[in-house]
């Protein structure tokens, strides 16, 4: 049995204070909308309180689809980074960027390379890696497990949020989905992007969901995890011998908002079944005066 709790979209709050030069292009609509909304939506609070529940319930391996930031500052990494380094250690944390994370581009060692311990695959001589932006994707194996992480996140002109996981990963994930598949294992995709067709308009969607989705056609996979989107969401989409469940989480630190849910995360356990694994999804939520999670019950399950 394996226990993995997934959040998503922590949007870390207060955004720090931008020179004029910082906020030139891209920033400055980002920058507006936060001071216009965002800024009353999600809460560094709400992030927190939910970060220390995930820690009282003691899974034994913690995903994080994206958005960590809002607009790519670089004091902004550097906040992350002290906030996953208080969630907990990088061999515990896998994540993977998301648009907010590539909100205009970003020296390496001063953006994403500050949160690379929990963006690292742990396979002997990381055979599985790219040797390009990041080393996406990258895989961790824990016992029977195997976390591949993906990266949609990519710079794109203003009013524009969506996302592309390029040639090279797509045939990356191909051959690692066949070799994991080969060992039996229970393979779980992290991805930002909700990443099958329909799921978005084009502005906000995942730019070559259809490419993805024929991978797991031919390949399959045991559980495909994404944020994005704010939201509940589940799918299903036919792998080799089984369908493919893929469910989309709400936001780590929001409030109520509109027909947006208040802060979720799921947690799921993998339990072997002969050759299959069997997925059981639940999810806790923020409760109502904000001061707790709160068991919410159980998801969808494959």
């Amino acid at each position: 049995m394996f226990i993995l709790a997934h959040l998503s979209d922590v949007h870390l709050a207060p955004l720090p204070k931008a020179s004029l030069a910082e906020l030139l292009g891209k920033r400055l609509t980002g920058h507006q909308s936060w001071h216009r909304n965002r800024h009353a939506i999600h809460s560094r609070k709400i992030a927190d309180l939910l970060r220390q529940d995930v820690k009282q319930m003691k899974p034994d391996h913690v995903a994080i689809t994206g958005d960590l930031v809002n607009i790519s500052l670089k004091r902004e990494f550097h906040q992350a980074q002290t906030w996953l380094e208080e969630f907990g250690p990088g061999d515990w944390i896998s994540l993977v960027p998301g648009n907010h994370d590539a909100y205009v581009p970003v020296p390496h060692d001063e953006g994403l390379g500050l949160w690379q311990p929990y963006m690292t695959g742990n396979v002997p001589n990381d055979h599985y890696a790219r040797c390009y932006a990041g080393n996406f994707p990258y895989v961790r194996r824990i016992a029977d497990v195997a976390l591949i992480g993906v990266s949609t996140a990519i710079p794109t002109l203003p009013f524009l949020a969506g996302g592309r996981i390029g040639t090279d990963q797509l045939q990356a994930l191909e051959n690692i989905l066949h070799d994991l598949g080969e060992q039996n294992l229970c393979r779980i995709i992290l991805i930002h992007h909700p990443p099958l067709p329909g799921q978005n308009s084009w502005r906000k969607a995942l730019w070559d969901a259809l490419e993805f989705k024929n991978i797991l056609h031919r390949q399959g996979a045991d559980l495909v995890l994404h944020g994005h989107n704010h939201t509940h969401m589940f799918e299903t989409t036919a792998g080799p011998q089984a369908q493919v469940p893929v469910y989309g989480v709400p936001s780590a630190s929001m409030r109520p908002h509109k027909s947006k849910p208040a802060a979720h995360y799921y947690i799921f356990t993998m339990v072997r079944k002969g050759s299959t694994w069997s997925v059981k999804a639940t999810m806790r939520g923020l409760a109502g005066d904000e001061t707790k999670f709160e068991d919410l019950g159980s998801l969808p399950n494959v």
